[in-house]
Formats: C-alpha cells, structure tokens, sequence
C-alpha cells in the first residue's frame, strides 16, 4: 500500500559455527551495491547466497566493513521482482567480495528464503 512502511527485521548476528550451519547456493542476478556515496551496478555471479548474506564475483574493491544496500534484481516472472538487504562487507579476496547481511524487510526475507530453498540441494535445511 502507498505510504505504508514495511517492517525491517534485524538479523542476529551468529557465531563463526552457526555460520557454516547455514546453506550457501550458487545464484546469478542483477546486483546493485550502494555504499558511501557510490553506486556500483554489477551483473554477474555470486558465488553464494545464503540466508544471512552472499559473496559477489567481482574486480571491484570496496574498503572493508563498508555499510552498504544490497538490491537484487529478479527477472524471469511478470513483475521484475527486488530484494533489498542492508549488511556490512565481511570479506575480500581476489575472487570477489563477502556481505553479510544486517536487516531487510519481511518481503526480501521471504522471496530471499524461496531463493535459498529453490536452489538448495536439500531445501529441507532451509
């Protein structure tokens, strides 16, 4: 509805454990990385997605512990879908770049969890 806020849901942050406890899926989309005052507008790889954040394929280098916005574009389905996350940049290496992801809105989180179990090897673990 117009004017209506959504509701944000904050991630709690786990434990290096609890990390490797959730499941990580190859997924190839339209990305936009907002940090600082820049815009980066990549398509391209992420070489997982999971629940509580992904890491992106890229040359880019953003500086470590960015606060950034992630949107994920999903085409494929009448309406171009998008998932908005914010999250902090966890990792980088030469092959790309670590989020993890903070907080995102009840739909993301939703659309997002579908993802992640679509792609799943076993989407009972989701």
């Amino acid at each position: 509805m117009p004017g209506t806020k959504k509701k944000s849901w904050k991630i709690k942050a786990m434990n290096s454990r609890e990390k490797r406890k959730r499941v990580r899926v190859p997924f190839r989309t339209e990305i936009a990385i907002h940090y600082g005052e820049k815009r980066l507008q990549l398509e391209g790889d992420s070489v997982n997605l999971s629940l509580s954040g992904m890491l992106v394929k890229t040359d880019e280098i953003i500086p470590l512990g960015s606060i950034c916005r992630v949107r994920l574009r999903l085409s494929g389905t009448q309406e171009p879908l998008e998932l908005t996350m914010e999250g902090r940049l966890v990792r980088q290496d030469a092959s790309g770049f670590g989020i993890q992801f903070d907080e995102m809105d009840l739909d993301s989180y939703t659309l997002l969890k579908e993802i992640v179990r679509h792609n799943a090897d076993d989407p009972d673990l989701i």
